[in-house]
This record gives structure tokens, sequence and C-alpha cells, in this order.
């Protein structure tokens, strides 16, 4: 596994939301994929809202963003798993899903399920069909291993000019509760880890494997790392993919 962890940097903040740490994966081969799976595990984390830890997907044209991801709240049965696509022309009549998305066009789908740390799930976003215009219609779903349980997040359109999903995406760990934008000022990041697998891209039942290719490292712009003068976060490979542990840095 080849993987690059950068120095910490200096941020310019346009909200309170940092996507940081970064892991960013390519296919071993083609491109315009029609699957995507990602699996998940979650050692630990808060009993509270605040992380978001999701797979960044583009378009193999235009480079278009879709996410997949997961959101634990304070109560399991409050749990979020979310699937949308950014951009214009994206459409949707699924019930779980709305139009626009973080603030902008495009597409966001939620549904609520109490996923749990110390469980194996599985996040795809699949293919189902192509409209008579060309238009692509994507799945949302989350697979909980254990249970042997599909649950789907959403659907929706997105433009024939898209094409399908390009080979290269970004696992990002999102820590969006930052009460100050002076980092020395903020309240540390929780304790949280998280392990991310290796992703998987299919093209006509065909797989292909993905690997990493580099990696940012800042979400730790907090008071605990600006006392420690480290990123309070930390990227630690393993057999099948990284570790991101979060909020590991003492007050």
């Amino acid at each position: 596994m080849k993987l690059q962890i950068l120095a910490l940097s200096a941020l310019t903040l346009t909200s309170s939301a940092l996507a940081d740490p970064e892991i960013h994966y390519r296919a071993s081969a083609e491109n315009n994929f029609d699957k995507f799976e990602g699996q998940m595990y979650i050692e630990k984390n808060p009993p509270k809202k605040g992380y978001f830890w999701a797979y960044s997907l583009y378009s193999n044209k235009g480079q278009h963003t879709l996410y997949i991801g997961i959101q634990p709240r304070e109560s399991l049965s409050k749990n979020l798993v979310i699937f949308s696509a950014f951009g214009k022309g994206v459409t949707s009549t699924h019930a779980n899903c709305n139009n626009g998305a973080d603030g902008g066009d495009g597409v966001s789908c939620r549904v609520l399920y109490p996923f749990e740390p110390q469980k194996k799930y599985k996040l795809f976003v699949e293919k189902i069909n192509t409209t008579v215009s060309g238009d692509t219609l994507w799945r949302g779903l989350l697979h909980d291993v254990e249970a042997n349980k599909d649950v789907i997040i959403g659907e929706y359109l997105t433009p024939a000019s898209w094409e399908q999903l390009n080979r290269n995406l970004v696992h990002f760990t999102e820590w969006t509760r930052f009460n100050d934008k002076d980092p020395a000022k903020r309240d540390c990041v929780p304790a949280a880890t998280f392990r991310v697998y290796n992703p998987i891209f299919f093209k006509d039942g065909k797989e292909f494997s993905s690997a990493s290719t580099k990696a940012r490292l800042t979400a730790g712009k907090d008071k605990c790392a600006i006392k420690h003068n480290t990123p309070n976060a930390r990227l630690l490979p393993f057999d099948e993919g990284i570790i991101v542990d979060t909020g590991f840095l003492a007050p």
C-alpha cells in the first residue's frame, strides 16, 4: 500500500466544518464504473452529533461530486446515512430524497439506521438503469453485514453528460461542530476511531480494487493540536485499509 501523509498546513476557513483527514484512492484500472463498494467499521465514537465519515465519488465527465456516508447521533435510533449528488440536472422522486445539496444544486437523500460501533457495514452506489435520454439512475444502499440486511438510502438521476463513476475517490472524516474559527480557541475534537477498507469499483460485473495514493492530515487544528504542536488526527495502515484515529491528544 502506498500512503503519503502530508504535514499540517494553514487553513483558510470558509465555514465551521473541516473535511479532514482525507484519504485519496484510485482504482487499479479502467474508468466509467457502474458500481462502488466501501466497507466501514467504527471502532469507537462519541455519543454525540458531529462526525461525518463519507466517500466523495466523482462523475467520469465533469468531475461532479457524489457523497455517501454516515453521521452518528446521540442515540442509535437517530443515526443518519446520507447519499447526495452535487450539480445541475440531478433529479429524484424517491421518498428519502430532497432537492438541493449543501445549499446548492443537486439532490440529498437520507435515512435513519441504528448502525453501531464494532460491527461491519457496507455502503454501495450502484447504477440501476439508463433512461431513454441517457440519464443514469443511481441507488445508494447500506448493507448491514451481521444482519444481512439492505437499506435503501435513496435514488436519483444524473445527467447523461456526467457518464458514470470516475476511478478516483476520496474518503473524508469531517467534524462539523467546531465552536470557534480560531483553532487555539476550539474545543478539542472528541476521540473516535474509524476503519476505512480499501474501496472496490465494478464495471459490467467485473471487480476492480483500489489503493490509496495520498492523504491529508489537518483535522488537528484545535487547541489540543496547538498545545502539542501536532495534528489531533493520525492515519494507521492495516492489512485491508487505513485506520483514521481522531481526537487522541490530551487537552
